[in-house]
């Protein structure tokens, strides 16, 4: 696994600004399980991309979405609304910090075995319902996440900006 995540990279909710950022495998496993803990709170945008402009080496910036942000789901208005407004969001904000050398993309996890997610897999009918669906036949888990996490925060993403990955298990494959 890489390990090496430079101060010019925002991955996740990592925050930059205390020297160098590196993040070790477990400190990665850490951020993605947070990550994927989070309710609809988007990046610190201008936070983040004023200490990358203050760089002036641009960076990269991971915005937390949902699979949900491509469907309307059920039971979820208000989540579901929040998730495609931060699609929206990612999108817009690409467009403008593109110049900057910023690369602002989003990952869109799928169903993940987090505490989140707990009261789904605990009612065995809504879980067998939803596992039924997920080509994988599982729920995903943190470490799922960090083959996206890294490919986005690396170089190999240079050339890619507004673009939300889904690592959904082929849910919206469906």
């Amino acid at each position: 696994m890489q390990e090496e995540v430079t101060q010019k990279t925002i991955a996740l909710y990592v925050k930059v600004g205390k020297g160098a950022a590196r993040l070790t495998e477990q400190a990665l496993q850490k951020a993605i399980q947070k990550f994927l803990e989070q309710k609809s709170k988007p990046a610190h945008g201008k936070q983040t991309m004023r200490q990358l402009m203050k760089q002036g080496e641009g960076g990269k910036i991971i915005n937390v979405c949902s699979m949900l942000s491509y469907q309307g789901g059920i039971r979820v208005p208000s989540y579901t609304a929040s998730k495609s407004a931060i699609i929206g969001l990612t999108r817009a904000l690409a467009n403008e910090w593109a110049k900057y050398n910023i690369n602002v993309n989003g990952i869109a996890p799928g169903y993940m075995a987090t505490n989140n997610t707990a009261q789904l897999r605990d009612d065995a009918d809504r879980s067998e319902a939803i596992l039924d669906r997920i080509p994988a036949g599982r729920w995903g888990t943190p470490q799922d996440m960090e083959g996206a996490v890294i490919y986005l925060a690396s170089k190999a993403s240079d050339y890619v900006n507004g673009f939300t990955l889904a690592v959904d298990g082929g849910w919206l494959a469906r």
